[in-house]
């Protein structure tokens, strides 16, 4: 008999959760199917912190589920005595686990952002599944019951996972809420976690064959001298945003880095096929470049229109802007760096897809043109348009919603970007010299000086699933936004029995 613990926290003050369905449905899941006898299904609900241990000790689940919320830092949280939250991070999740390796071999993390999570228990698990992003109810119901009636149909976990994000999938919302009303539907796209760093813009500046190749520069509009010289960085630090650069210098970083990353697809065909998602046609090109207004937008408002990354309202100390508010607009904190930060200092600020700095210390050029923002093509010299506010802007600026334009020619040290990896197909024909383009989900390049800098990119789904080996092991592929990594051990049916093998 495999013994499955659902673990249950919603406790008071936090966002109201549909444990109760949940546990539910996949109650009812397994008893229908055609080995659910051999499952046994116990739920504990509003877990606290100082129970966890004695639960575990209790019951000696073969397989532990927990559904709750999860924090953008990656914890997840329990209750405390009085029924408030009580955030447990990842590490103390971790050695918890440890003590309890010889019975468990399956823990599923049904909570927002709960990857960290995942990554540090499957140190001692063999299986764990956990969320890269914010997840609802419907989704995360919906996984939930189409792993466990897999497990319990006979498919090992690994058919189990994909069957439960194939369902997920079905669930995923590409409708949004663009600007106050308009519904839009946008399909889906790779978008980089941060804006682009200056160690990853530096790469391309110091390159023999970057910002001096005329190649990068053909087709656009960019006037007399631009290409000759890029603009000054003010705040020289290798993990701060690049800045000071046009509308016309982030097009030719994308065709220059779309280029290089082709070039290992090329030369590793194999490796990368593993990291494309399933039955994908190495064939299809994609194209990274600059992100549209509406790609934009969703990736940092998710699908429920809100007003920032992180909810309805502002929160003093949620992003670099001129809280103060010194020269126009309404005091709302006493903060006020006065220059940029490193990429990633606020991940309180997290948006629902897992991208971070959408609100403040750089604005982001679009592709879009700012008078007629149907038009995206790469040629013209109309004014494009900027989104995020910046580290010397007040929070009007830094709303989701609010929108901004310049010239494509003008550098500033309050102006960046980040890139977005789409099918070409859906948005552009391939600019001169026919190159080929690749999903990339982590592009590392070494600037003169300094370490390697990654360019992430998240998926703008609803949410995404990780899949975590232990101890790092594992064959890694990654499905549209999906790590998966092939367990240590298999989980094995047949007719009479289940059981490790």
């Amino acid at each position: 008999m495999i013994k499955i613990l659902f673990l249950a926290a919603n406790p008071r003050h936090t966002p109201k959760l549909a444990l109760q369905a949940e546990a539910d449905a996949i109650a009812d899941a397994l008893r229908r199917a055609k080995y659910g006898g051999h499952f046994e299904f116990v739920t504990e609900y509003a877990v606290r912190v100082d129970q966890l241990q004695e639960l575990l000790l209790q019951h000696r689940p073969h397989v532990v589920h927990f559904s709750g919320h999860g924090t953008g830092d990656g914890e997840i949280i329990l209750e405390d005595k009085d029924g408030s939250a009580r955030a447990v991070t990842p590490e103390a999740l971790s050695n918890t686990f440890a003590l309890f390796h010889e019975d468990i071999r399956l823990v599923v993390i049904n909570a927002c952002f709960s990857q960290p999570q995942a990554e540090a228990i499957a140190q001692h698990v063999p299986g764990v599944v956990g969320m890269t992003a914010q997840v609802k109810d419907a989704p995360a119901i919906a996984f939930a019951v189409a792993f466990y009636r897999a497990l319990a149909y006979g498919r090992d976990v690994r058919g189990a996972f994909d069957l439960g994000r194939n369902q997920l999938e079905h669930t995923s919302h590409r409708e949004f809420i663009y600007q106050e009303n308009q519904r839009r539907t946008e399909p889906d796209f790779w978008i980089a976690r941060y804006p682009v760093t200056y160690a990853q813009y530096r790469a391309f500046l110091v390159a023999r064959d970057g910002f001096v190749n005329a190649r990068w520069w053909r087709g656009l509009a960019a006037p007399d001298g631009h290409s000759d010289a890029p603009g000054e960085q003010r705040f020289p630090y290798w993990n701060h945003p690049a800045e000071n650069v046009s509308w016309y210098d982030a097009i030719a970083f994308c065709r220059w880095l779309t280029v290089k990353v082709n070039a290992q697809v090329e030369a590793q065909a194999e490796g990368w096929k593993k990291l494309l998602p399933s039955g994908w046609d190495m064939r299809q090109s994609l194209r990274i470049t600059l992100p549209t207004k509406w790609q934009w937008e969703k990736a940092a408002r998710g699908h429920d229109g809100r007003q920032f990354p992180w909810g309805k309202e502002y929160i003093s100390g949620n992003a670099n802007i001129d809280e103060t508010a010194s020269i126009i607009g309404t005091k709302v904190g006493p903060h006020y760096l006065q220059k940029t930060s490193a990429v990633g200092m606020y991940p309180q600020a997290v948006s629902p897809y897992g991208v971070m700095d959408l609100s403040g210390n750089v604005w982001e050029w679009c592709l879009n043109e700012y008078e007629k923002p149907d038009r995206t093509q790469e040629e013209g010299s109309k004014d494009r348009v900027l989104r995020g506010g910046s580290w010397n802007n007040n929070v009007d600026n830094a709303s989701a919603l609010a929108r901004n334009r310049n010239w494509n020619n003008n550098r500033n040290d309050n102006i960046g970007f980040r890139v977005v990896a789409v099918p070409s197909s859906t948005l552009f024909r391939p600019f001169s010299g026919g190159v080929a383009f690749v999903v990339a989900t982590s592009v590392a390049f070494a600037p003169a000086a300094g370490p390697p800098q990654p360019i992430r990119f998240r998926q703008c789904r609803l949410t995404s699933l990780k899949w975590s080996a232990d101890r790092g092991e594992g064959e890694e592929r990654r499905r549209a936004g999906l790590v998966c990594t092939r367990m240590r051990r298999r989980w094995a049916t047949d007719r009479t029995t289940n059981r490790w093998d």
